[in-house]
């Protein structure tokens, strides 16, 4: 291993002992001929646990002496000097992996049916006491347009100055303003689109569908609301992906719905 006063004069003064090693390291792991390896971001990152030590799964991508790339997940207790890791996994493996992971994700029908009826139920409720709303909105602007039209009626006869008048008027036209901005808002808020709804639960009927159709940006939410973590393990029979706190809510709401 070189020199620790080596490896500072190469890279700074502030390398200890711990840190030249894990230097060190590092530099045996890249040091492959004709390849280059690059950091680059992969809506997958966060989410990866190994399945050997529960550490976080990393990306980097690898140029070959043919210029083409290649993308690797790899442990990141390599860069503690662990024994004990998984091999560097091809990032379509990974992500094929994850995919199959999303076909198996179901929601039971039952659930799908009662979160549907609960929904239908809120929303109608909702809406009838946004129509209330709307209603005394609008039996106090008409309260205002007769105050404003008694004030006029008030200048005519001559009982008000026209100036007293009119800065009543001017009062009661900014509350008008406000209350026909509250009825407009409370009518979009009154407007549901079924179609959208349908399409929601059909994305939490075949989420496996939704994720393979989903972009790299919608990938990563999804990933990142669904599961914990998800665990990727090599075996003989390839990868495999888990979320164990997510395996236990799962097995909670099947056994809700399966009483119910």
């Amino acid at each position: 291993m070189p020199k620790l006063s080596l490896l500072r004069r190469m890279h700074g003064k502030n390398i200890g002992p711990r840190s030249s090693d894990i230097l060190y390291a590092g530099l045996l792991e890249h040091r492959t001929a004709g390849e280059r390896n690059y950091r680059r971001d992969h809506y997958l990152v966060g989410s990866l646990r190994c399945g050997l030590c529960d550490s976080s799964l990393l990306y980097t991508v690898v140029r070959g002496r043919a210029g083409r790339e290649h993308g690797y997940f790899y442990c990141s207790s390599k860069l503690r000097g662990a024994q004990r890791k998984q091999r560097n996994l091809p990032d379509q493996l990974v992500e094929e992996a994850v995919e199959a992971q999303w076909s198996r994700e179901a929601v039971p029908q039952t659930l799908v049916d009662s979160l549907r009826a609960n929904l239908t139920a809120d929303i109608e409720e909702h809406a009838k006491e946004t129509q209330q709303q709307i209603e005394a909105y609008e039996r106090r602007a008409h309260a205002i347009r007769r105050e404003r039209f008694k004030w006029a009626e008030k200048v005519m006869a001559g009982v008000v100055p026209d100036d007293v008048a009119s800065v009543k008027r001017q009062a009661r036209a900014k509350e008008l303003a406000h209350v026909q901005a509250e009825v407009e808002r409370c009518q979009t808020l009154n407007q549901v689109d079924g179609q959208a709804l349908d399409r929601l639960f059909a994305l939490v009927s075949d989420a496996g569908v939704t994720y393979r159709q989903a972009d790299e940006v919608l990938r990563r939410a999804m990933n990142q609301a669904w599961f914990h973590h998800l665990v990727i393990t090599e075996g003989a029979d390839g990868l495999t992906v888990s979320d164990q706190e997510r395996e236990s809510i799962m097995a909670a709401v099947n056994r809700l719905t399966s009483s119910a």
